[in-house]
């Protein structure tokens, strides 16, 4: 990894991803999900994350719920969240 990049992991009941986060791109470099089948085409393609997103829900992989992402902030009054503002 060279450059200004870190590297989440995200471990789900059912999906394993690892995501290389750049400098105005998200690049997925491991993904499972159990017994379906791998995304097809997105694996070490940097590409903008609403892009990424896109083409991870057209494959039926939906692991950035915008609807209640502000159910999982920790140490926000709900009240005070915008969900508008926190959608991927």
């Amino acid at each position: 990894m060279d450059g200004n990049k870190c590297v989440i992991a995200l471990s789900a009941a059912a999906v394993q991803s690892e995501f290389e986060i750049g400098e105005g791109t998200v690049t997925l470099v491991k993904f499972s999900s159990g017994n379906k089948p791998p995304v097809q085409g997105l694996l070490d393609q940097p590409m903008i994350l609403k892009d990424l997103v896109k083409q991870m829900r057209t494959q039926g992989v939906d692991i950035f719920p915008d609807y209640d992402s502000h159910c999982y902030i920790e140490g926000v009054q709900k009240e005070t969240l915008d969900p508008t503002k926190l959608s991927v």
